[in-house]
C-alpha cells in the first residue's frame, strides 16, 4: 500500500544498499532533495523524511533555491517574500536542517540558486549579491560546502572567485 511507511522505507532500502556498496568502492554517497525537507515533519508525501533516511548518507544535499518555496518558508517568510530574501531562506532552513539532523553523522552540502526566478512567478534576477548571500549564510550556519544550480550550466553572473 502507498503509505508513509512504506515509502520512507522503500527509500532506506535503497539508499542502505547504495551506501553499502558506495563506501566499499571507497566512495562518499549523497541525496539530493526538495529544500522543504529541511521543514517537513514527515515525509511530504514523497517519502523524503530526512531524520529517517540521513543514517543511509554521507552528504545532504536540500535544494534550498528561494525560488522553489513557493508557499514560503514555513511560519517564517511569506511567497513571494522568500525570491528577494536568499539569505534569510538559505540560513533559516540549514538551522532547521541541522536541529532535525542534531547527533547524526550527515554532512549538510546544500544546493544554491543560480538562476532567475521563473517567469511565470517574480522574474527576480539573480546576480552576484544574491549568490554572495547564500553562501553566506552557509558559511554562517557552518555547513561544509554549497553547489550551484543552473539547468544551462551557466556561470557567468558573478558571485564566484576569479579563476
Amino acid at each position: 500500500p502507498l503509505t508513509e511507511q512504506n515509502r520512507v522505507a522503500a527509500l532506506k532500502r535503497f539508499l542502505s544498499q547504495a551506501h553499502a556498496a558506495v563506501n566499499d568502492a571507497g566512495g562518499f554517497l549523497s541525496m539530493d532533495t526538495f529544500g522543504y525537507t529541511t521543514w517537513w515533519d514527515d515525509d511530504g508525501g514523497i517519502g523524503q523524511d530526512l531524520e529517517v533516511l540521513a543514517d543511509e548518507i554521507d552528504y545532504y544535499c536540500p535544494m534550498v533555491y528561494p525560488s522553489t518555496f513557493n508557499a514560503g518558508v514555513p511560519g517564517q517568510i511569506p511567497y513571494p517574500d522568500v525570491v528577494s530574501r536568499p539569505y534569510d531562506v538559505i540560513y533559516q532552513s540549514l538551522k532547521h536542517a541541522q536541529q532535525k539532523l542534531a547527533g547524526k553523522r550527515v554532512v549538510v552540502r546544500p544546493w544554491l540558486q543560480y538562476f532567475d526566478d521563473y517567469p511565470w512567478a517574480t522574474r527576480m534576477r539573480y546576480d552576484a549579491p544574491q549568490i554572495e548571500a547564500q553562501k553566506k549564510a552557509v558559511a554562517d550556519t557552518s555547513s561544509l560546502g554549497w553547489m550551484l544550480w543552473n539547468a544551462g550550466s551557466l556561470f557567468k553572473r558573478g558571485g564566484l572567485a576569479p579563476k
